[in-house]
């Protein structure tokens, strides 16, 4: 059986958002289609985690991108507003990258750029399986079959990542 936490979602013209600020006691998701939500929903920590904050901060050049159409924000408006969500929380390092990685694009095209997004959230939900697999079979080889149980921190696991399931 697989269970899978997706705390960060690309849905239609909107990004969604596992207000983790509710954990453990409410499951509460955020509809993000502003970049004024997303600059609040990083730095009230409603997400949390490198890994995470690399992925909502390409989504969030889409966001700027499209608030800026739906405003009719000129250019300037635009990057300012990409560089509110690139500077929400100055000590993460993943979010100006994040950020960085797709904000070349922009020149062709709000399409080009939500590709980009999707394609850094895909790397990164491939990237920690592979991490996941590697550690497991270390620890499997390490310990044979003894009992085991795992605290991971900081930049583990789902809650701190895009995504990431069991392994199959």
């Amino acid at each position: 059986m697989t269970s899978e936490i997706r705390t960060i979602e690309w849905v239609d013209d909107h990004l969604v958002i596992l207000d983790q600020t509710q954990l453990p006691t409410v499951e509460k998701f955020l509809t993000i289609t502003t970049v004024e939500a997303l600059v609040d929903a990083i730095q009230r920590l409603a997400v949390r985690g490198a890994p995470a904050l690399g992925v909502v901060g390409a989504y969030g050049v889409v966001i700027a991108l499209d608030q800026g159409k739906r405003e009719n924000w000129s250019e300037e408006t635009i990057q300012e507003s990409i560089d509110l969500v690139r500077n929400a929380r100055p000590t993460a390092v993943n979010l100006a990258w994040g950020v960085h990685r797709v904000e070349d694009l922009i020149s062709q095209g709000r399409s080009a750029v939500l590709e980009a997004a999707k394609k850094l959230a895909s790397e990164d939900y491939l990237a920690n399986r592979a991490m996941a697999k590697l550690g497991a079979d270390w620890l499997l080889e390490k310990l044979g079959d003894k009992p085991l149980t795992i605290l991971t921190h900081c930049n583990t696991g789902s809650l701190a990542t895009n995504r990431m399931g069991e392994l199959p």
